[in-house]
């Protein structure tokens, strides 16, 4: 993102993966509170061998404000 150049990868224990943008660098990525604006991203499948001609959606985070627990 042009306005938010810190990217971040959350894995879930469900096995789900959230991406964050941020405009500032976060130090604190184990435990923190986020505000921000879930936006909708489209494309096609990154993976080398292409099955069907589907466009997958994933839904990631431009962050406002973000917070330290600890």
């Amino acid at each position: 993102m042009e306005t938010h150049r810190h990217t971040y990868y959350f894995d879930s224990k469900d096995e789900n993966q959230i991406v964050i943008y941020s405009r500032e660098s976060i130090d604190c990525l184990d435990d923190l509170v986020i505000e921000g604006e879930v936006i909708e991203v489209r494309g096609e499948t990154k993976r080398p061998t292409k099955i069907d001609d589907v466009t997958y959606v994933e839904y990631h985070i431009l962050v406002d404000k973000w917070v330290c627990r600890k």
